[in-house]
């Protein structure tokens, strides 16, 4: 009878320890927590709006604009489509406030500036981490400039150019999930737009032109998604 004691006991004791290891292999699973790396699916259409600012810099020929002296508001909408949880594309219209510029055709002279840029862009949504989205974009359009020149007596005020000129954009941000259709997101966005005429004829001088701007955004917005 002895002889057989000790394998049961040994027998007993690795059956208890077996028990007790899927327990605690348990415990420890429920003690890390879940974090969500794969970015939800709200494939479908959705529209957005803006608020930002905005800060323009001139590239200036002999004659023309001397360059910058303050920013713009920025007010701005769109519509899009989430064609994959990674990808998608809206067409935005974003209206600058005016922006002053001095003009080198004498003391006291200065251009003005709005503009209506249309943009067709396109984003990579960069994963969801946690209800944060991280992502970067490129857009393609044209800008619609309005010009207007002025004298500090107002004594020289004339309209400027409109024209339309090309515009391509860059842009990097990120989105935060307020609910399953509204995300609340906040980027930067750098607009490069073409040169040309701001006005004929002005003061003596042939012709005002710059040879571009260069446009940084700061915007923050909402996107509503219909799904």
């Amino acid at each position: 009878m002895r002889a057989f004691a000790r394998p049961s006991c040994i027998t007993l004791a690795l059956s208890l320890l077996a028990l007790g290891v899927p327990s605690h292999a348990a415990d420890i699973d429920e003690a890390v927590p879940e974090v969500t790396i794969s970015a939800p699916v709200t494939n479908g259409w959705y529209v957005r709006g803006d608020l930002g600012y905005g800060w323009s810099s001139v590239r200036t020929d002999d004659v023309g604009i001397a360059g910058e002296k303050g920013g713009s508001f920025l007010l701005g909408g769109g519509i899009g489509y989430q064609a994959t949880d990674w990808l998608r594309a809206d067409v935005t219209v974003d209206y600058l406030t005016r922006a002053n510029f001095e003009a080198r055709m004498g003391d006291g002279i200065e251009t003005r500036l709005s503009a209506v840029s249309v943009l067709a862009n396109a984003y990579v949504d960069l994963g969801n981490l946690a209800g944060f989205t991280p992502y970067a974009g490129a857009g393609l359009g044209a800008t619609h400039m309005d010009w207007s020149v002025t004298g500090d007596t107002g004594a020289l005020s004339v309209d400027g150019a409109k024209n339309w000129r090309f515009t391509y954009a860059v842009m990097a941000g990120v989105s935060m999930d307020l609910s399953d259709n509204l995300k609340l997101d906040a980027g930067y966005r750098f607009r490069r737009i073409n040169g040309g005429v701001v006005h004929d004829d002005v003061a003596g001088a042939s012709s005002i032109t710059d040879r571009g701007l260069n446009v940084h955004d700061l915007r923050i917005g909402l996107r509503y998604a219909f799904h």
